[in-house]
């Protein structure tokens, strides 16, 4: 067995590390495993960053 073990950390005022363990018996198809995981874990957070931006700034507007 082997496994592949990321660590990234999102950089910003409230940084976030992703932490990504894949485990399988060929290393490769668990490095690739690992690499989606985490392309598909950053799309999430940016996907969630943007969403909060969008919805402070509609908020704003519509106090003003």
């Amino acid at each position: 067995m082997f496994s592949a073990r990321n660590a990234w950390y999102l950089a910003g005022p409230k940084g976030k590390t992703i932490n990504i363990v894949e485990v399988d018996d060929d290393m490769y198809k668990a490095i690739d495993l690992a690499r989606d995981r985490l392309l598909n874990q950053i799309k999430r957070q940016r996907a969630k960053k943007r969403a909060s931006a969008r919805n402070s700034k509609v908020a704003g507007k519509a106090r003003a």
